[in-house]
């Protein structure tokens, strides 16, 4: 028998098959290629054994073999951890403001979903805050080649586009605390199914309200909800590869004078004299050097 993993903590799984089960890894580990904080993740698919309908329980024999997976890094365990796996979407989740809107934090959702081969949309909540930041960065950021979806606490309906676009797809929603990903889940499904916090107006960060990755499945939507993130690690993107990852520098991208160029003080860089020129956005492009000098730096402890 097969079944989705929906969520899981200390080798425990829930598993969706013919019914809701709970599942412990067979021996206590899986046997994989690739070293990993989790060997599962929501929206694995695993095959069962010695399941027991009666009691809901079964052992998770293997893991086939995935699609893709939207992966950070974890220093605490020095590997890498997968939020989800086998997505449609990489939906980057940030408020306009009450906490602030990060361009740095948005761009490597965006890098990473690009590098593990996953669309990305961006959903600015809290729109009804500050409409011209919203309408601003929404323009800033349809510019780059992403889909944005606007939010507003006081238009219910404001959630439609979004779900529309997520309805008969799997996502995964990934935020930092208190930018409304519960709130903006609530909606979607119409229904409670996570808390919702608030925000310290000490230090404006949010409070943890999801505990644990879970992948929830209701009136056609598949959407996997992620504890809000901090930090977000993108050491195992290649430097080099890192400028596919900003959709807007394709153009230029092979138009450098040399062929290895990283886009940062190179003679002939295509993209720098496209900055220059105001063709490419200069914040964006800031954004893109303070990634790539932080991936030169972290690649040696990732071998």
């Amino acid at each position: 028998m097969h079944g989705t993993v929906l969520t899981g903590r200390n080798n425990i799984f829930t598993v969706h098959a013919e019914r809701l089960l709970l599942c412990r890894l067979k021996g206590k580990t899986l046997a994989l290629e690739e070293r990993s904080y989790n060997p599962l993740a929501p929206g694995d698919v695993v095959r069962l054994s010695s399941v027991d309908i009666a009691n809901a329980s079964a052992v998770i024999e293997e893991r086939l073999p995935r699609r893709n997976a939207f992966q950070r890094y974890n220093h605490k365990r020095a590997a890498l951890q997968t939020l989800a796996a086998n997505v449609d979407y990489v939906v980057a989740v940030m408020s306009v403001t009450e906490p602030g809107f990060r361009n740095r934090f948005v761009d490597r959702v965006l890098a990473l979903a690009g590098y593990h081969g996953i669309d990305a949309i961006l959903a600015l909540t809290k729109c009804d805050l500050d409409a011209d930041l919203a309408d601003f960065e929404a323009t800033r950021y349809r510019g780059f080649g992403y889909s944005v979806c606007r939010i507003r606490a006081d238009e219910p309906s404001s959630h439609e586009e979004l779900r529309s676009i997520l309805t008969g797809k799997r996502s995964v929603l990934v935020g930092q605390s208190g930018v409304g990903k519960s709130t903006l889940l609530n909606a979607l499904l119409e229904a409670e199914h996570q808390k919702t916090g608030s925000v310290s107006k000490r230090d404006q960060k949010g409070r943890h309200t999801t505990n644990a990755a879970h992948l929830i499945e209701a009136g056609g939507l598949e959407i996997v909800d992620t504890p809000g993130i901090r930090e977000l690690d993108c050491r195992h993107i290649p430097p080099e590869a890192l400028d596919r990852e900003f959709r807007e520098f394709a153009p230029y991208i092979g138009q450098c004078e040399h062929s290895d160029c990283r886009h940062i003080d190179e003679p002939g860089c295509a993209i720098r004299a496209a900055v220059q020129a105001g063709a490419l956005d200069a914040g964006r492009y800031q954004s893109y050097l303070r990634l790539s000098e932080e991936l030169a730096e972290l690649q040696e402890d990732f071998q």
